[in-house]
């Protein structure tokens, strides 16, 4: 897990995703996610960052159903101790913030209890602060965002200050991936709550 090669760690974690998405239903290969919460905590950040390439892959093959919620918690704990922005490892939680989009699935239990919430949101929040500066990030974050919107939609009201001083921001900026991703988060709103109507 130390190889710092890029490359060689996408590969792993890409066929490390795969195998789990066939183990995890049969109830094998649990042990994965000691193993890739183990390591998200290690000292070293080329092995957290590993964990996280790791995150992301298993997350985006494996159902949410396939996990149960203790091991959800697991995997999004994991992913929030390493949105920390340290600024010599800045590479951990970039990575953390593409995990918690491929994880959003598993934080639906999180989501309906207001402390688990404010500590997410607040993370997602302070990645902003801290990432802003990183288009790659942005993009996820927005992406995040939407999710958000259209998955927990009735906790989005709880923090609209913070969501409309962020996606303003983008769209003063101008950017061409990201101002239209921050506009699209508000029509994402709407279109949620007509279908409601």
């Amino acid at each position: 897990m130390e190889n710092n090669s890029a490359k060689v760690q996408s590969l792993i974690a890409a066929a490390v995703g795969i195998i789990a998405s066939i183990e995890f239903p049969r109830q094998e290969w649990l042990d994965l996610i000691n193993i890739i919460v183990n390591t998200a905590q290690h000292q070293q950040p080329s092995i957290r960052k590993t964990s996280m390439v790791l995150v992301i892959n298993v997350a985006d093959e494996v159902e949410a159903k396939y996990l149960n919620d203790e091991q959800r918690y697991m995997f999004i704990d994991a992913i929030m101790r390493n949105l920390v922005y340290d600024p010599a490892n800045v590479e951990v939680a970039k990575m953390a913030l593409k995990g918690f989009l491929n994880s959003l699935k598993y934080a639906d239990k999180l989501f309906a209890t207001e402390a688990e919430r404010n500590v997410i949101m607040q993370k997602l929040f302070e990645a902003y602060e801290k990432l802003k500066d990183d288009q790659d990030s942005m993009v996820t974050l927005m992406n995040i965002f939407q999710d958000i919107a259209t998955k927990h939609y009735d906790y989005v009201q709880f923090y609209l200050k913070e969501f409309a001083t962020i996606t303003g921001v983008f769209a003063k900026q101008g950017d061409e991936e990201v101002a239209p991703q921050a506009l699209e988060f508000w029509s994402n709103l709407a279109e949620v709550e007509i279908d409601r109507r």
